[in-house]
């Protein structure tokens, strides 16, 4: 896999409070291996609070079947990145899977698209009709919503003005 870079910076005064880093890449490509689709993540705690950053290049194009492509990389990322315990440590705060983390920041190249003219989601932006573009996406909120659900996660609401 070549092309996906993740960093975690933190302020120099919570340093000392982080701890447990550990990264796991899956491949999407051919073979699992080659190409530029995957994913990077990074797992670990600060303070009592397990974080995994998760950043991700899914399959891209507009052609039947690739949003299912899509969300089959999201499931082949949740299920393949691990995060092995360290021999001989003690520490049993060490998390295995991304599901298991207090808190998931996933971002990335993720492909997804509003199924919508660009000159009419243009205007939808410049009008701020943020319901309109929501209705229109790809991953139905209701998808997500079932998806969140299964594996006991929440999702924030997008903010309107």
């Amino acid at each position: 896999m070549v092309g996906i870079f993740l960093t975690i910076w933190v302020r120099s005064e919570l340093k000392d409070h982080v701890g447990n880093m550990k990264v796991s890449c899956v491949g999407r490509g051919l073979m699992d291996y080659l190409g530029n689709k995957g994913s990077i993540s990074i797992s670990m705690s600060l303070h009592e609070t397990s974080f995994c950053f998760i950043c991700s290049h899914l399959t891209s194009g507009q052609k039947e079947g690739d949003e299912l492509r899509r969300n089959s990389d999201v499931m082949e990322f949740l299920k393949k990145a691990r995060f092995p315990r360290v021999h001989g440590s003690d520490n049993d705060k060490s998390l295995e899977t991304i599901l298991h983390h207090d808190r998931i920041i996933w971002l990335g190249d993720l492909n997804y698209r509003i199924a919508l003219s660009y000159r009419l989601a243009k205007a939808l932006v410049e009008m701020r009709n943020w319901r309109a573009l929501l209705e229109n996406n790809q991953v139905p909120m209701v998808r997500i919503g079932l998806f969140m659900a299964y594996f006991g996660l929440k999702l924030s609401k997008v903010m309107e003005e």
